[in-house]
């Protein structure tokens, strides 16, 4: 757990405070015994004096638990847009989520917009933990837009240069582009236990395994096993990057970053900017997270997501989402207020008691008043009600709507896919649609085919989502069999793809129509992505 205190006022905060707890606890412990560790260090801030009852206290949910998207509405209808595109996304109701948005920039009628959430139930139980410690939860958000605050303070408020940020931690990656005022965020599939369970095949424990990572590999060093092993793994951190990229320059029309800055405890990894820089000719190094702040300071590694919420607190960037539910946020500033209100409470009792003596004489001008109050009264609670009833009708339309996140995806690919490849085809080759393949449809297919020797198992539902190929519906003027190797050549060319076979070829008297099934190549390896993952799942033969 990693603590940052600071003072903080009105468009700066200045840091009184670092520090790292290490959680002893396995890596792999249930919930019970994490939420019994986390209970015990928060108990123990507070008995040493520095956290209690008062302190605002803000905390960053697990990037696995939030939900990032980059969205584009129309600006003319963003209000209502915004909660459609939040129901279509979301892989839960609506309404058993916590969620908000920021305006991130806007393209002639078009407005792009930063969504985040989560399950209300997780920042519940977060909050839970703090209640029993006997502390107060003022704010949750996410790491990813933590890290969008810090770049932004970084610069003053506008990034200059096309920016990415990699924060890798134990149990979360994240990635963020930031341009200008524009920001892009990504929770990464590929993280520091990722990482580490590369180095336990040979049978080594995760703690030993863990060490080795971080005391003894470097990827400068390609021939010993170790390295090689975590090179094979970050070879999907690549392809995720690389895919990142892709994304945000299609979905937010950004420029590719120029430079890369890396965070968060696995980022120490000897050789890793190099071998980033390598991969993805991005010029990269590390984050210098404390530059934005006054007074005390520490391992940069370890605190830059905690201290770009420090930078959201204090009014210094224009980004800022609080994933706590509105009830606890009252009950927190109701809390915080009852000692005011009880005294207001006394000190009317003992005022109307003495204005009951006073005004006897005006008792009949006060029961008209009182009438005519309890008639107003009656009439805003009729609307009171109607207001009710609209928002439970709201509340069940929010319920009906089903998520279509894939859809997303599929459009960027699209659009990217058919850019590239209408790029270097010749003047007689025309393209007229797309179909994505997942390492799942793959899969599907290949189990479903009678003539199938070999069926990919895969029993990972988030790599069952990876893209791997693309089907390009495309015809030919003239002798295709003629032209295919030259065009083969081109496609192989053009970024993240490592070729293509056909899928299918129906010609006629001048012209064919075909398939062509693009292999990807998202970490620029020259060996496609579907290979790769074939490897690392096992075979089963003979079906």
């Amino acid at each position: 757990m990693k603590f940052a205190f600071a003072q903080v006022s009105k468009g700066s905060a200045k840091l009184t405070g670092c520090q790292s707890v290490t959680l002893e606890i396995a890596h792999d412990a249930d919930d019970s015994t994490w939420r019994s560790a986390v209970l015990e260090v928060l108990k123990q801030q507070k008995a040493a004096g520095s956290l209690d009852k008062k302190s605002e206290i803000y905390v960053t949910l697990p990037s696995a638990q939030v939900l990032t998207r980059a969205l584009k509405v129309p600006t003319a209808e963003l209000q209502t847009q915004v909660v459609e595109e939040a129901k279509k996304n979301l892989p839960l109701p609506i309404e058993e989520a916590e969620w908000g948005y920021n305006v991130v920039g806007e393209a002639g009628d078009q407005t792009h917009v930063s969504l985040l959430a989560v399950k209300t139930t997780v920042v519940e139980d977060i909050n839970t933990i703090f209640e029993e410690a006997g502390l107060s939860l003022a704010g949750a958000t996410s790491g990813a837009l933590n890290l969008a605050n810090l770049l932004i303070a970084e610069g003053k408020g506008n990034v200059e240069t096309p920016t990415a940020v990699l924060s890798i931690g134990a149990s979360s990656a994240n990635l963020v582009i930031a341009e200008g005022t524009k920001v892009w965020m990504r929770a990464l599939p590929v993280f520091g236990s990722t990482l580490v369970s590369a180095l336990t095949a040979g049978g080594a424990s995760f703690d030993e395994a863990r060490k080795t990572l971080l005391e003894q590999v470097d990827l400068g060093n390609a021939e010993s096993d170790s390295s090689k092993a975590v090179g094979q793994a970050l070879s999907r951190l690549v392809m995720e990057i690389t895919r990142s990229i892709v994304n945000y320059r299609t979905s937010l029309s950004g420029e590719k970053p120029t430079r890369l800055l890396l965070t968060g405890g696995y980022a120490k990894i000897k050789g890793l900017d190099a071998y980033l820089q390598d991969k993805l000719k991005t010029d990269t190094a590390y984050l210098e997270a404390f530059s934005s702040f006054e007074g005390e300071s520490g391992d940069s590694f370890a605190f830059a997501e905690a201290l770009g919420a420090l930078v959201a607190v204090s009014g210094s960037s224009p980004y800022s989402v609080n994933l706590v539910p509105a009830n606890l946020q009252w009950q927190r500033s109701f809390d915080g207020k009852k000692p005011l209100i009880i005294a207001a409470v006394a000190l009317l009792a003992v005022l109307f008691g003495a204005l009951f003596f006073l005004n006897q004489s005006k008792i009949g001008k006060e029961a008209e008043q009182a009438e005519t109050a309890q008639q107003t009264l009656e009439e805003a609670q009729k609307y009171d009600k109607a207001i009710k009833q609209v928002q439970k009708d709201i509340q069940t339309q929010l319920a009906e709507n089903e998520v279509y996140g894939r859809l997303l995806w599929e459009r960027d690919a699209y659009v990217y896919t058919i850019s590239q490849l209408a790029s270097k085809m010749p003047t007689n080759m025309w393209l007229y649609g797309v179909r994505s393949y997942t390492l799942g449809d793959i899969s599907e297919e290949t189990a479903l085919s009678s003539n199938a020797s070999d069926v990919l198992v895969i029993n990972n539902d988030e790599d069952a989502k990876t893209l791997v190929r693309i089907g390009i519906d495309c015809g030919y003027y003239g002798n295709w069999a003629e032209a295919m190797g030259d065009i083969q050549k081109l496609v192989a060319e053009t970024v993240g793809n490592a070729g293509f076979k056909v899928g299918r070829d129906l010609p006629w008297l001048k012209y064919t129509e075909l398939q062509m099934v693009v292999d990807l190549d998202w970490n620029n390896n020259d060996k496609d992505d579907f290979s790769e993952y074939k490897e690392k799942f096992s075979l089963k033969s003979g079906r």
